[in-house]
């Protein structure tokens, strides 16, 4: 529900920050580790944006959990291999950036149900200010949408004139319960249509998007 976009836009305007993200599997601790050493001074946030494969190794939570330790303590990262030396890393390393992972995984559910990774995500939701996006009713959903068409313009680089989104907003809320998955990219492959056939969005929509009848 835009998530990354989002933190990306509030990171944009931070001259402070500098940010890298990082979309995608995490093939490795040894790729993580060197992520996190490239990211690892006060200004750096690293941005882990549907990394959840890294959430089921356990070498790959130690070294988050070594990351985002809290209290005074120095936050100090270990891998102790010879090939970090080879690439020029040492096998220790401070780490004083910041870390947001993006996931539309449920943690809460995953501790509470106590599967796999419980214990691996509980001590990472420990060490983090954890905020839950769920939402769970169409309704909310087709809010969020109308917040980013209207509020932060998504829709802008299609070059739509402001007549033809309002009436594909209209259209999606009136027919919000007949998508078959309501979300943004519902709202982006329309405004897609809408650019192709703007005489013709309507009857492609029915064609690509929506429950049978």
């Amino acid at each position: 529900m835009g998530k990354s976009v989002g933190i990306q836009n509030v990171l944009d305007h931070n001259d402070d920050l500098e940010y890298n993200k990082v979309s995608g599997t995490i093939a490795s601790a040894f790729q993580l580790y060197q992520l996190l050493f490239d990211n690892a001074e006060h200004h750096n946030v690293l941005i882990l944006d549907d990394c959840d494969s890294l959430l089921f190794d356990s070498d790959c939570v130690n070294l988050l959990k070594a990351a985002l330790e809290s209290g005074d303590r120095p936050r100090i990262v270990n891998y102790n291999s010879e090939s970090v030396v080879k690439l020029g890393m040492p096998k220790s390393f401070e780490f004083n950036g910041r870390v947001i992972f993006i996931t539309n995984l449920d943690f809460q559910q995953i501790i509470d149900k106590d599967r796999g990774a419980a214990k691996h995500i509980a001590a990472l939701v420990d060490r983090s200010l954890y905020l839950d996006l769920s939402m769970h009713t169409r309704r909310e959903i087709w809010c969020r949408i109308d917040t980013m068409v209207r509020k932060h313009k998504m829709l802008k680089h299609f070059g739509l004139d402001a007549a033809l989104v309002e009436c594909l907003l209209e259209y999606v809320k009136e027919r919000r319960d007949d998508f078959r998955r309501l979300s943004l990219r519902t709202v982006v492959q329309l405004a897609q249509f809408a650019k192709t056939s703007p005489d013709g969005w309507r009857r492609m929509s029915e064609a690509f998007q929506m429950r049978p009848r």
